[in-house]
């Protein structure tokens, strides 16, 4: 019995001892990687300053330990790995999603970070109507404008992953499936006149003979092979304004290149190379009030040495800008090939675009087609509207049941209170109200709301004094009063006005204007000429 206690015994040591030289081997692998110098490349992308190398003899001796602790636990040889394969499996292993990314069917990867991309899809949170109007008004307003000064224009929406692979979504995105923001957009931009062009038939019909898409490797973005498409499809729709877009696929090629992904690894990904960089000049420094661009998101123009004629304005955001194209020494960001079909090219990031800004591009070159692209997740040049000149001008084009107050209005249809118009008055191309008292009124015909139940009134006024022009409206039985009105301020001297009102689509609304809160002359004058020019 002793003996049989003391093999045991025996055997227990051994099995201890050889657990804790395999223990202490294990753990001193790193550090010994480490010291010789073989450690591995990290894939982890860091997000926050690592410890930098122990200053030993700046230092006490008895803080030895803890710099070393610091500057060990950053470096240590692995830690990217360990920290990769931690984050991998907790996604995929045990079909966790983090708030970063959304693991879908077969490994697929969804972004849902800084721009999510899984709930708008799911229609988790829809645009608001006053949102989807203000984006159609502030792209038919875009394309009024340099409709005005003979440019043709072109709109492309580009679908998220999830849009256009949402059968590698997780199971539980059928749990609460409403409609997406993407439809919302298409649904408003495509029954409107602005020339669309939605690339999400264009790329569904690929999307089974080549990935658009990687599986982990930059999900926010398309990758090469959707490049190509978009390429191609835009440049033949632009070809009917010019030959010259004519797609060339010898101005490209794609290249399957091996790229990582941070903490998931490599993966081999199409990208998209231009034949004929070196043809290409960096002249940005020609656009007013502009510095030599320091990221993607700044405007670069572009020089072509070996074309004579032709320029194309490119607006997009970074689907176009920063993805699957190989950076060329010349650019700040990425181009599209259409670049080698002009003289000029000019790519700006469409949050760039002003009034202002494309008169002064104008006064440079004159484009002979302007391209804009948005991705789903942006959600567009939301803010454009903004401008009341674009607001004016997209309305024209949309042909919204409205009033222009201007010199020549017809004054048989309109009544005044407290106010008389003078077309004689000493003020120049203009009809002047002149106001008796602090209340002048002027009663507009009834107009007929359209199937987004809007009607507007707009103009160009010179006010006598700093007050606010109200719109109030009425339908059927109701009268005027202070709870339907909408506003807005005017400064003294020249202002630009657009009001309008969403009602029942297709019920007639009955209209009275009050310009002003002062007394005087108020001068409504003739629309900005691009104005003019979309009213025909």
């Amino acid at each position: 019995m002793t003996k049989m206690h003391s093999s045991v015994m025996s055997l227990k040591k051994i099995s201890n001892l050889f657990f804790c030289f395999c223990f202490c081997g294990i753990m001193l692998i790193p550090l010994t990687v480490k010291l010789i110098g073989l450690a591995p490349t990290p894939v982890v992308g860091e997000n926050r300053p690592l410890a930098s190398s122990p200053a030993w003899f700046n230092q006490k001796i008895r803080k030895w330990p803890s710099i070393l602790d610091s500057w060990f636990n950053d470096h240590l040889a692995f830690r990217s790995h360990l920290l990769g394969l931690y984050i991998r499996y907790w996604e995929k292993g045990l079909d966790a999603p983090v708030k970063v990314n959304v693991t879908g069917r077969k490994n697929e990867m969804f972004m849902q970070h800084i721009s999510p991309t899984v709930t708008p899809y799911l229609g988790v949170h829809p645009l608001s109507k006053e949102h989807l109007v203000n984006l159609k008004l502030g792209y038919a307003g875009t394309q009024a404008w340099f409709q005005s000064h003979g440019i043709p224009y072109l709109l492309v929406s580009i679908p998220d992953k999830t849009t256009l692979y949402p059968e590698w979504l997780p199971f539980w995105a059928a749990w609460k499936k409403g409609q997406s923001r993407y439809q919302q957009i298409v649904d408003v931009l495509s029954k409107s006149d602005i020339e669309y062009l939605d690339m999400l038939p264009v790329l569904a019909k690929q999307k089974s003979s080549m990935r658009l898409y990687n599986i982990w490797f930059d999900v926010c973005h398309w990758n090469g092979n959707a490049l190509s498409i978009a390429y191609q499809t835009i440049g033949r729709r632009i070809s009917k304004w010019s030959p010259a877009f004519t797609p060339r696929p010898e101005f490209y090629s794609i290249v399957p290149t091996d790229a990582y992904r941070y903490q998931y690894g490599s993966e081999t990904v199409p990208y998209l190379r231009l034949q004929h960089p070196d043809l290409l000049e960096n002249h940005s420094n020609l656009l007013p009030g502009e510095e030599a661009p320091k990221n993607w998101m700044g405007p670069l123009l572009l020089i072509n040495k070996n074309q004579e004629k032709h320029g194309l304005w490119f607006m997009s955001d970074s689907y176009f800008s920063m993805t699957h194209t190989e950076q060329l020494p010349q650019c700040v960001g990425s181009i599209s090939p259409l670049a080698l079909h002009v003289q000029a090219f000019l790519r700006t990031h469409y949050n760039r675009f002003s009034l202002t800004f494309a008169n002064d591009v104008l006064n440079i070159f004159r484009p002979t087609v302007v391209v804009e692209a948005f991705v789903e997740r942006s959600q567009g040049a939301r803010t454009r509207a903004n401008d009341p000149l674009i607001r004016i001008l997209g309305d024209i084009f949309l042909k919204t049941p409205s009033h222009i107050l201007k010199p020549d209005m017809d004054l048989a249809t309109v009544k005044t209170v407290n106010a008389e118009f003078n077309r004689k008055s000493e003020a120049e191309n203009a009809l002047t109200l002149i106001a008796e008292n602090k209340d002048p009124i002027i009663l507009l015909p009834s107009l007929k709301a359209d199937n987004d139940g809007r009607v507007a009134v707009m103009g160009h006024i010179q006010a006598p004094g700093n007050t606010a022009i109200q719109l109030f409206y009425a339908q059927k039985d109701q009268g005027f009063s202070g709870d339907r009105v909408v506003t807005q301020p005017l400064k003294k001297g020249t202002n630009l006005i657009h009001l309008h009102v969403s009602v029942t689509p297709g019920e007639w609304v009955k209209l009275r204007l009050d310009p002003g809160g002062v007394p005087g002359d108020y001068h409504f004058l003739a629309l900005p000429e691009a104005a003019t020019r979309t009213a025909g």
